[in-house]
């Protein structure tokens, strides 16, 4: 566990690091993890690094555990694609999508919390108006409270131009392209289409970046390792597009 850092001097955030795998005890690390470790570790001041690698066999014969591992040695955080018949490019790389703020969460004010009305109503009613009344109930505060949050998101909505917006999403796959994680791709043996894999060839290429839809282009973090797991010749399979198998380092 953290003997491979790819990066030394690199310093993850509290965030990432709740994120990056921790292992069982009772786990047994695999030769294969400990040679994919090995590999990413050794080529990293090299020309080409390897950091895209297959991992295929049955269920349960712990690929994801071994991806969750590889992850755990390198010390960087674990995210996870999952594929399915459906899959499409804009899956893997984010999709445009409209700005819907009907579901508008994100509050101007500081409001006093229900349990702070039911302990102190007086100071919560002073919160929400200006004015401090010890006569007031929990009720007239609830009913304050609502009609305060009403007022402002009306405020809010009035101030808004019909004319619609849109905003990109980013997918846990650019997530980690962008910060340098590991990204679990799994069985993308069972897309209908072959072909999607091959839309990120040029991420898995020397030149390490990828278009996305809104038009920006991502160069790949040096650390970002890519671990496509998938099982052999179940039902629903399709065999991985050879541009795709040439393209992994091991």
């Amino acid at each position: 566990v953290g003997q491979y850092i790819l990066s030394p001097a690199r310093v993850l955030t509290p965030e990432e690091e709740l994120t990056v795998p921790v292992l069982p005890d009772w786990y047994i690390i695999p030769k294969e993890v400990k040679r994919i470790c090995e590999h990413a570790k050794v080529t990293t001041d090299t020309v080409q690094p390897m950091r895209n690698f297959l991992l295929r066999g049955p269920a349960g014969t712990g690929k994801t555990e071994g991806a969750k591992a590889v992850a755990s040695g390198l010390h960087l955080p674990y995210r996870c694609l999952t594929c399915s018949a459906n899959t499409e490019v804009f899956d893997l790389l984010g999709q445009i999508l409209p700005d819907v703020d009907g579901k508008r969460t994100a509050l101007e004010r500081q409001y006093p919390s229900f349990q702070d009305i039911m302990l102190d109503p007086a100071s919560a009613y002073e919160k929400l108006t200006g004015t401090y009344d010890e006569n007031i109930t929990e009720d007239q505060v609830y009913k304050q409270l609502i009609d305060t949050i009403f007022d402002e998101m009306h405020e809010y909505y009035a101030s808004k131009t019909s004319q619609q917006h849109f905003r990109y999403v980013d997918t846990p796959l650019v997530e980690a392209i962008r910060n340098g994680y590991l990204i679990e791709i799994q069985e993308p043996t069972v897309i209908a289409n072959p072909g999607v894999l091959v839309g990120l060839n040029s991420l898995m290429d020397r030149c390490n970046s990828v278009f996305l839809p809104n038009g920006e282009t991502v160069q790949r973090h040096p650390d970002m390792v890519i671990v496509v797991t998938t099982n052999n010749d179940y039902a629903g399979c399709k065999p991985l597009n050879q541009s795709v198998i040439s393209r992994m380092s091991v």
